[in-house]
């Protein structure tokens, strides 16, 4: 039985397991700190950002990541090949976001007025989204080439330090 946990497949994914949880459950932590400096209104803004980026993440990610982690498997992929692939990726969200920046630039009072978010939100969530997709490459990686010690203190830590700010000013 001992053997068992020693594994690197059981220990792997105990790592993976709990920081799962310890960056899930960050967000319910804050809760009782965002209620006492969030009015109802602002937390319907945080959940319009938060429904933005995921729109923004799916639409410029074109699942690159996904794409990336599964490259790591193919016979005959040298690490000089897999490189390649993931610059290519990066190549491809740069001109997806590329493309969302310029249709932003042309339908932004519509979309602030549509989503129901300030035009500086709608920039913003366009680098949180691209961040976090650069962010969901670096953990795929990890985790295709079972670095889960790597994998789970980079997504705690993430999870950590990812507040919705308050109006434009933070937390008052």
């Amino acid at each position: 039985m001992r053997n068992v946990f020693r594994s690197s497949l059981v220990s792997g994914s105990m790592v993976y397991i709990i920081a799962n949880i310890l960056s899930a459950s960050i967000p319910f932590a804050l809760l009782p700190i965002l209620t006492r400096y969030l009015r109802p209104e602002e937390y319907g803004e945080v959940a319009m950002f938060q429904m933005l980026l995921a729109a923004l993440v799916a639409v410029a990610g074109l699942s690159v990541a996904g794409a990336a982690g599964r490259k790591y498997y193919d016979k005959d992929n040298s690490l000089e090949e897999l490189r390649q692939f993931i610059a290519a990726c990066l190549q491809i969200l740069s001109i997806s976001t590329f493309v969302l920046l310029t249709l932003l630039l042309i339908f932004h009072e519509s979309l602030s007025r549509w989503i129901g978010l300030d035009v500086q939100w709608l920039f913003w969530g366009i680098f949180v989204a691209i961040s976090l997709i650069i962010i969901q490459l670096r953990l795929s990686q990890w985790q295709v080439r079972k670095k889960a010690g790597q994998f789970g203190a980079f997504q705690v830590f993430h999870g950590a330090f990812v507040i919705p700010p308050k109006n434009n000013r933070g937390f008052e």
